[in-house]
């Protein structure tokens, strides 16, 4: 093989690899470096094309394909690859073809004097984009090689300050020319500037000078730069620019460089306290972005690069992204002295993150005194925000501000929290707790800052505060709790009015109960001597006497033991395993040995109120269709005094599949259901009981009960798992885990009407494709699909007309962006006229069985219009807490059920969450009964040209129809992000406006449609 080819794998790094020579594979291995992802088909010379071929397909997914010395006519085999795959690079090492290159329609860059790498500058754009190339060292060869092409094939203007003169207008006027004519000479001649990544990344494939366009289109469009310069954070890091009326890159380029300008506040990280042999250890991340950060360790001003890419459990377990985020360095033979030396760790952002001084003699010291750290929490309740801010090194709490929308609230950080003790945050008293006033309590998003003494920005959220009136309304209090369910404490009057019904609800539910069936408790204790008297106690004083309570020690080592047999109760039985076999097995041990109709569960380090029992089983007695019960608990600190929060929240399947918010104490199960699908899963060390909550609720039937007599003391001892911080979190498994289970879960609904299937679609063709493959892999006769595209660009036609052409679609061209309305209205003029019809957006994803459970729920609930799935939003989408406040915005989350639209209605006293009425849905995916349609006017095109028709058509069937909305829990359907919308921004900034802000018809369009502005849209 070709050294230059040998060499280019080696350096570039390449993953996947498939190649086709006549070397054997002991060769190969001789002269690679790493083999393991290649994959080799040997070649003689007579060799059969087709079985080639043949032998090729059977080998999917490799990214580059390298074609070694064969003696056939490449031409002939290339011709057939490129007719059957979408290879995105391809190596040619054969003597005299360059003069054969452009029959193939190929670029090609030589290697060396008869190796070229041949691509596409489609296919090359494409790889560019793909993460695992953007990785290695190969995308900074490939950049090149992109830039390189980008700039043979464009007309670069030479004129370029007359350009700047004569499209000022874009730039801030005349008065920023000059500063815009450095800004250009500077761009030309950083490298800080990454054309490569600009180009690819903005889909930039045509423009005169790349230079210019950057200065023309950058600021408005929000384009990058680089991969690491953030706009938004270059302002947000540096507040004296935020008048600044040019692009932020180009003020660091002439000025912020040389001021040492923080660029991104997001980049945190420390030295770890200890150093041995020689070896600092620390970690380094971009908050929000698992990518390993690129740094570099600076001893006494001489930098060293370093990449922060070791997966550390500790960061895992804390939140940093995923972990890998640590670092290792040896520091040189020349620092070993008996001298000081400053250690700097140095972000991307150039800015110091941690520091220490060393000394080889002396041994070192961590980051100085004066440095101030601190962190909101993610997770808010209400309208209180926590967190913590310390000046690392001083045991003293200190002032700081909280920074809203720019008016600043002082606070001081003085309430002790064991999580900072624990991990050397001083002495640990320096968290802090504020209210949001009530001016920003408007449903609207606000930026929140943590200003240090220094008015250094410490930390920064955004989040949308809302106020739920609850006042002589107990639903809105069950609607909100759906979505955020906890209670802080103290309780103004509308919450104490909503825990006094709560009050009396228990009362209702300990009347139902007339005679006593058996009720087993279990409680598994692990050396728990000082408090689970306590526990038994609470149950021992139950006014509810017909109970077991089965006690399993777990092999403590303490007087846990005997503590347990100071009780003289025939209703307590003692399980003592004779080693410690965990919490998950001792519960299946007090399972196996239950013969209660009904199971609880009590910690030995909670307790329950004395009506506890009674409420449980009356809410049973109540509800005799239900498999699970759980109800609210109050949550107290570390000592027994102090209620920090209720937890309670009316059951949303779709949340509670993201984040546990259902205590063990709390619930409650029958043995029916035990014994029909098991107890605990034993393979996990966390999240034991979310992991039996999600199934239960899964295969079986969960209520939630308005009523709180459950009490969990936060933290309270020391080897408590909530406290465990050796245990790594396992949310990732549970959730597989839940993934597998909702696929399992079959609907036995027979489709009785057919479905046509309406997507209005404008480019986004990777997202289109998804979508229709979700459908086309139902194989379903009931199915009509109908698209309707928005002139999109020629692929996504030429990939449409296909299907339509294999009779697979129904598909409508439009000429021009008409919107989402009036796209629907074209569709369902040409759909089967007894289907009932789906709304979806084109990147959409349908899961296997949701259309039966939307039409089930359709045609068996009274007075239903129209049904909705769970809208199910990718993990790590900005606005899953926009919806749902409680949830996990790092774990996927069904958004539907929202506190931005504040949609959900009627929601029942005890409720099982397979339906929830809403008020309104977003049109996203929605199903319509045909009748309801026909009785209606239809989508209003006029008035709600692209959004608002979904608003109008819901209240329009609810109103004047009289008809209901329903979400339906068990129906899943996943909604990607797509940037259909910015790319129409790109093509024509009006249109964009027209369509997506004024969401109104251009004159010309009223005209030729026959439409008007109505009277009272006019502009704010």
């Amino acid at each position: 093989m070709d050294k230059n080819i040998i060499d280019f794998i080696n350096v570039c790094k390449v993953n996947d690899i498939l190649l086709l020579s006549p070397q054997t594979e002991e060769d190969i291995q001789e002269s690679i470096e790493n083999t393991t992802n290649i994959t080799m088909i040997n070649i003689s010379q007579d060799s059969n094309i087709s079985s080639i071929i043949k032998r090729m397909f059977s080998i999917k997914d490799y990214g580059l394909l390298i074609i070694d010395q064969v003696e056939f006519s490449i031409n002939d085999i290339l011709s057939k690859i490129l007719e059957s795959t979408d290879v995105p690079l391809i190596i040619i090492n054969k003597n005299n073809y360059s003069k054969d290159i452009p029959k193939n329609n190929l670029m090609a860059d030589k290697i060396s004097e008869n190796s070229y790498l041949l691509y596409t500058f489609d296919s090359l754009h494409n790889v560019l984009n793909n993460e695992k190339y953007q990785q290695a060292s190969i995308g900074k060869y490939l950049d090149n090689i992109y830039y390189r092409h980008y700039k043979a094939s464009s007309n670069n203007s030479i004129f370029y300050p007359l350009s700047l003169l004569f499209n000022s207008d874009k730039i801030g006027g005349i008065k920023n020319l000059p500063l815009n004519i450095k800004g250009y000479k500077e761009l030309k001649k950083e490298k800080d500037f990454n054309i490569g990544y600009y180009l690819r990344t903005n889909n930039i494939k045509d423009c005169e000078d790349v230079y210019l366009h950057y200065l023309f289109n950058a600021k408005d469009n929000g384009y990058s730069p680089n991969p690491y310069f953030n706009k938004d954070d270059y302002i947000d890091s540096n507040p004296d620019l935020k008048k600044i009326d040019y692009d932020p890159f180009i003020h660091y380029l002439l000025y912020g460089k040389k001021e040492n300008r923080i660029i991104n506040d997001n980049i945190t990280g420390t030295f770890q306290n200890e150093i041995s042999n020689n070896i600092i250890k620390g970690w380094i991340a971009e908050i929000g972005n698992d990518k390993p950060v690129e740094a570099y360790i600076s001893i006494d001003d001489k930098n060293y690069p370093i990449k922060a890419d070791i997966y550390r459990e500790d960061l895992k377990r804390n939140n940093i992204n995923n972990g890998k985020h640590g670092f290792e360095f040896k520091v040189p033979n020349e620092y070993n002295d008996d001298e000081n030396h400053d250690i700097k760790l140095i972000g991307s952002n150039n800015r110091t993150v941690s520091q220490i001084t060393y000394n080889y003699i002396k041994g070192t010291k961590i980051a100085p005194s004066g440095t101030i750290k601190g962190a909101f929490q993610t997770n808010i309740k209400d309208t209180l925000i926590r967190g913590w801010i310390a000046e690392i090194g001083n045991n003293n709490p200190i002032n700081a501000n909280i920074e809203i929308e720019g008016e600043l609230f002082p606070i001081k950080a003085n309430i002790y929290r064991e999580d900072l003790k624990r991990n050397n945050i001083n002495n640990g008293v320096h968290g802090f707790e504020f209210n949001i006033p009530s001016e920003f309590v408007d449903g609207k998003k606000h930026k929140i800052q943590l200003i240090g003494p220094n008015n250094s920005i410490i930390s920064k959220i955004t989040h949308t505060f809302i106020n739920y009136d609850y006042e002589n309304n107990i639903e809105r209090f069950f609607s909100h709790s759906m979505i955020s369910p906890e209670i802080v404490l103290p309780p103004d009057e509308p919450k104490k009015k909503v825990l006094s019904l709560m009050d009396n609800i228990a009362k209702y539910l300990i009347n139902q109960v007339e005679e006593e069936p058996l009720v087993s408790i279990i409680m598994p204790t692990y050396n728990r001597e000082e408090m689970i008297t306590n526990a038994i106690s609470s149950v021992l004083e139950q006014s509810y006497k017909n109970f077991e309570l089965i006690v399993i020690d777990d092999a403590s080592s303490d007087n846990t033991l005997n503590a347990i047999k100071e009780f003289d109760d025939c209703r307590i039985k003692i399980i003592n395993n004779e080693s410690n076999l965990g919490v998950s097995k001792s519960r299946n041990i007090g399972l196996k040995e239950a013969k209660g109709k009904y199971i609880m569960y009590l910690d030995s380090d909670n307790d329950w109120e004395k009506d506890y029992l009674k409420a449980t089983v009356g809410s049973f007695i109540r509800l005799p269709d239900a498999d699970a019960v759980y109800s609210g608990q109050y949550v107290y600190e570390k000592d027994k005094e102090k209620i920090k929060y209720i937890r309670y929240g009316t059951i949303n399947k779709g949340l509670l599949s993201n984040r546990n918010y259902v205590d063990l104490n709390c619930y409650s199960h029958t043995r029916k259901i035990y014994e029909e699908l098991g107890g605990f899963d034993e393979n996990l060390e966390r999240f034991v009981d979310w992991d039996l909550i999600l199934k239960y609720m899964t295969f079986g039937r969960t209520y939630s009960i308005p009523f709180i007599m459950s009490n969990y003391y936060f933290n309270i001892a020391e080897n408590s798992i909530s406290n465990n911080t050796k245990l790594l979190s396992q949310s990732d498994i549970v959730i597989d885990k839940q993934h597998e289970r909702m696929s399992e879960k079959i609907c036995d609904y027979e489709i009785l009407r057919g479905i046509s299937v309406i997507i209005p679609s404008y480019e986004s063709l990777n997202d289109l494709k998804e979508c229709l493959n979700s459908l086309f892999n139902l194989n379903a006769k009931w199915l009509e699909i109908i698209v309707v595209d928005n002139n999109s660009s020629e692929d996504v036609i030429r990939y449409l007309i296909k299907l339509k052409n294999e009779s697979r679609i129904k598909l409508i061209l439009n000429q021009e962006n008409l919107g989402f309305t009036y796209a629907v209205n074209q569709a369902i003029e040409i759909a089967q006229i007894n289907n009932d019809i789906v709304l979806l957006n084109n990147d959409a994803v349908i899961t296997k069985y949701a259309l039966h459970f939307l039409q089930k729920a359709a045609y068996e609930l009274d007075d239903c219009g129209i049904t909705v799935p769970q809208q199910v939003l990718p993990a790590k989408t900005k606005t899953i807490n926009v919806h749902v406040p409680f949830a996990h915005k790092d774990i996927e989350c069904d958004v539907n059920l929202s506190a931005h639209h504040k949609n959900v209605i009627n929601v029942p006293l005890f409720h099982n969450g397979e339906y929830t009425e809403l008020s309104f849905a977003p049109f996203f995916c929605v199903y319509i009964k045909r009748d309801t349609y026909n009785m209606s006017i239809g989508l209003d095109a006029e008035l709600g040209r692209h959004f608002r028709s979904d608003m109008i058509f819901c209240n329009y069937i609810r109103t004047v129809l009289n008809q209901k909305i329903y979400h339906v829990s068990d129906a899943r359907v996943y909604h990607k992000l797509q940037k259909a919308t910015e790319t129409l921004k790109e093509k024509s900034l009006s249109e964009h406006n027209l369509l997506y802000v004024q969401n109104r018809w251009s004159k010309e369009e009223q005209e030729k449609y026959g439409f008007k502005q109505a009277k009272w849209d006019l502009d704010e």
